[in-house]
């Protein structure tokens, strides 16, 4: 009866260390100034404005692609990116780009790299927006 229940605990121990193993984020949230360093060293990596598209217009960060959260068409447009590659992710203050991280570690994004405070952080940094 021991020796069963001490097998027993042994499997549970390797199973849930497995199952924990298996969730592990790919995801990195960065405060605005490493985030814009970050950017500099991945040049080819897209960068989405995940906030609505009259938000998007009143100012984002240079080169970032408008993918609206809130669009039903999200999903769909996030899926043309190269899962394999890294991502760069931001909205307005955290919210939005946290649901879209964990959307986007479901559907099997490797490297993501998430704005700390949104959009509202960057400028509070300093750093440039622009509406072209």
């Amino acid at each position: 009866m021991k020796k069963t229940t001490i097998t027993l605990i042994i499997f549970a121990f390797i199973v849930s260390s497995f199952l924990l193993a298996q969730n592990t984020s790919n995801a990195f949230k960065m405060v605005a100034k490493v985030f814009a360093e970050k950017i500099k060293t991945l040049p080819n990596a897209p960068l989405l404005d995940i906030r609505t598209p009259a938000e998007f217009n009143d100012g984002h960060i240079e080169k970032a692609i408008n993918c609206d959260w809130y669009a039903t068409t999200f999903e769909s447009q996030v899926l043309l990116l190269d899962k394999s590659k890294p991502v760069f992710i931001y909205c307005h203050s955290g919210g939005r780009s946290a649901a879209a991280v964990a959307k986007m570690n479901t559907l099997g994004f490797k490297e993501i790299y998430e704005l700390a405070g949104g959009i509202s952080s960057w400028k509070m940094a300093g750093l440039a927006v622009t509406k072209k």
